[in-house]
């Protein structure tokens, strides 16, 4: 039936998406096993990134499945060509590219078949191979010798998991390519209607933004002929030309003063801000106390106000398309409710509870001032609450509060890049400016527009796919500061050290340690070619020599500085 249909559709759509994830893993896991940053890791890293943003591209491009396909031959052809290429490299015929030169020789000294293969695996020795050119290109390539019998140890079984994987992703989607290009139409269409009611949803907040801009406007024009009016009718008063203003009058300014206020806040026209004022001012007619003065009935006003401003809140979402009508029907009767409910404070009808009130609610306001300020002063004290790392010494701790403390310039920005600096960590490592554009480019598509764009999302992907593989190439051999290193020695303490080496290679090859021989061997070669070394040798052999001739020996003045 249909849902037999369905159940095997899904499995298909399931092993394909499967196959995909199997080789994003294992392109992944060839990336880790890398021993060091080099073309291959990079290929694999860019490899990674560019099958997950197929899950989006296919969806729009007009031939997903030669897409698809064509992307799966072109991990494919990798793989096998970094296989094909290790593979060749561990042939016997082929030269170890590691080489070491040493200062004061021109001769360059090619090492063994083990030695080459220990270089190979091991991450110590990433400066030796940048003495040859050679060795070089291959350290950049990523290509080393290797004794695993399986291509290159681990790193071989990822390869062969790579390709096993792209077998069975090409078989799936050629096998059952018609469910995978339904699956794939239906994300297409998603996206489409996405972005049509995005840009729906765009124009209708712009139209409802450019409303409420025209109607602010108007309202603050009639607000300032109002006021300005008022200020004549105060003028003639003091003058004696008219009599002063009635309860009538006063009642009447008051209204329209909550009107305007109610429009500019809510940005809707005056006459549908002022029927809701009536009907929330009718349902809150029990709250207002027979007697109560102006000043109390002002009280009850605001607290009428900002209910109906929670109103005209949603009243908003419901014209964005945020809410239903419902909901806000269900709101509005909720607040209407809660008017009818308005119990009006108790220190409205006793004067002298208010001004208990108001006096307890200065206290604590001091209370809350002076105990911020307190904070403030341990934070300006003390390092550790400010969040400071341990063992950065007295200087971190001055110069930070001197930043902190500094009321002239805290909001500067020389203020502000002392204290990045001074708090250690990523600014001080480069990666500010790649932290902090992607952001700003995500506030500034926010700024702009209500949802932001997926061309916004595709730039930030790809900034930062560059940040990723400039970090990465600048790990390449070829950056390392001692990539062309000239060794030499200085101080050395005695001259015994040359026959002490040589004993240690000897042991280290009797008992078959290529790490231990190969270290110690080059450190001898390093000793024995430093011009200090060489100097402070001939002096003790001629003074021996001289003694010899004489018969005497030395006194503490004249021993050789190699000597003591």
């Amino acid at each position: 039936g249909d849902s037999g249909e369905v159940g095997l559709r899904i499995r298909h759509t399931v092993l394909i998406y499967g196959s995909v994830a199997v080789t994003w893993l294992a392109m992944f896991g060839a990336f880790l096993m890398q021993p060091e940053s080099n073309a291959i890791a990079m290929g694999y890293l860019w490899l990674v990134f560019l099958e997950l943003s197929a899950i989006y591209d296919f969806s729009i491009d007009r031939d997903p499945i030669e897409a698809h396909l064509r992307l799966t031959r072109t991990i494919g052809a990798f793989n096998l060509a970094v296989v094909a290429a290790s593979l060749v490299f561990q042939c016997p015929l082929l030269p170890c590219p590691y080489t070491m030169s040493f200062p004061g020789s021109e001769r360059t000294a090619w090492v063994s078949t083990e030695q080459c293969q220990h270089l190979g695996e091991s991450r110590d020795f990433v400066h030796i191979r940048g003495t040859n050119p050679l060795g070089m290109l291959f350290g950049c390539l990523g290509l080393m010798k290797s004794s695993a019998l399986l291509f290159n140890g681990a790193f071989g079984i990822w390869n062969l998991l790579i390709c096993g994987s792209c077998m069975l992703e090409g078989i799936c989607i050629l096998r059952w390519q018609s469910e995978l290009l339904q699956q794939l139409h239906g994300s297409r269409e998603h996206l489409e209607f996405r972005a049509h009611w995005y840009m729906t949803q765009h124009k209708i907040t712009r139209q409802y933004e450019l409303s409420t801009w025209d109607t602010k406007r108007q309202v603050l024009l009639a607000k300032l002929n109002r006021i300005t009016g008022h200020l004549d009718a105060i003028r003639a008063v003091w003058d004696g030309k008219r009599p002063a203003f009635s309860e009538e009058e006063d009642r009447e300014y008051h209204w329209t003063t909550r009107l305007e206020n109610l429009c500019l806040k809510s940005g809707l026209g005056r006459a549908q801000v002022e029927l809701l004022l009536l009907e929330f001012d009718q349902a809150s007619a029990p709250a207002r106390i027979e007697g109560m003065d102006a000043q109390n009935q002002r009280l009850v006003c605001m607290a009428v106000d900002r209910l109906l401003l929670e109103y005209l809140h949603q009243n908003r979402l419901r014209m964005l398309r945020m809410i239903t009508g419902g909901e806000e029907g269900l709101a509005k009767a909720k607040l209407l409710e809660d008017c009818r409910a308005l119990d009006p404070d108790p220190a409205l009808k006793d004067p002298i509870a208010a001004g208990v009130r108001k006096v307890q609610r200065r206290t604590l306001f001091d209370q809350d001032v002076a105990s911020f300020l307190q904070g403030s002063r341990i934070s300006i004290r003390d390092p550790a609450a400010r969040g400071l790392p341990p063992g950065r010494g007295e200087d971190l701790e001055t110069e930070s509060r001197s930043v902190m403390t500094s009321p002239t310039t805290s909001s500067s920005f020389r203020a502000t890049t002392r204290r990045c600096l001074s708090t250690g960590g990523y600014p001080t490592k480069g990666r500010l400016l790649a932290a902090g554009t992607p952001a700003a480019g995500v506030c500034l598509s926010l700024g702009v527009y209500p949802h932001v764009p997926w061309r916004a999302w595709t730039l930030l992907y790809r900034w930062n796919s560059a940040v990723v593989f400039a970090k990465i190439l600048f790990q390449l051999p070829m950056f390392f500061d001692d990539g062309s290193l000239h060794l030499f020695h200085e101080k050395v303490p005695d001259t015994d050290l040359l026959l002490d080496l040589c004993d240690g290679i000897y042991t280290a090859r009797i008992q078959g340690d290529f790490d231990t021989e190969y270290k110690l061997y080059y450190e001898l070669i390093r000793v024995y070619r430093s011009p200090e070394l060489l100097a402070r040798v001939s002096q003790p052999k001629a003074l021996s020599r001289d003694l010899q001739t004489k018969g005497t020996m030395p006194t503490e003045s004249q021993r050789a500085p190699g000597m003591q």
